[in-house]
């Protein structure tokens, strides 16, 4: 993904890389994982919506969770079955 759908005010792609970033906090994934993949996952859940019914737009934290563990199964062949399982600290 180039750094023009982060850049753009029209695509929701800033608010949710902010999302996924705040969720991660001081957390790294384990393994690569593509980004839109994890985007696109928590936006079909969503039915094509970036925000939850929160008033201050934050991402749902259990859906994007899962977002995260589907990618990351996809991408890596993995059967992680929570978040905690594709996390890891930052060194």
């Amino acid at each position: 993904m180039s750094g023009d759908h982060l850049d753009n005010p029209f695509s929701n792609y800033p608010q949710f890389a902010e999302g996924c970033l705040k969720l991660l906090n001081n957390q790294r994934l384990k393994e690569k994982v593509y980004f839109d993949v994890i985007f696109w996952n928590y936006t079909r859940e969503l039915r094509g919506k970036v925000t939850s019914d929160s008033p201050d737009g934050d991402l749902n934290t259990n859906i994007l969770k899962a977002a995260m563990v589907k990618a990351y199964n996809t991408r890596n062949g993995g059967n992680a079955l929570s978040f905690g399982d594709i996390v890891e600290p930052k060194q």
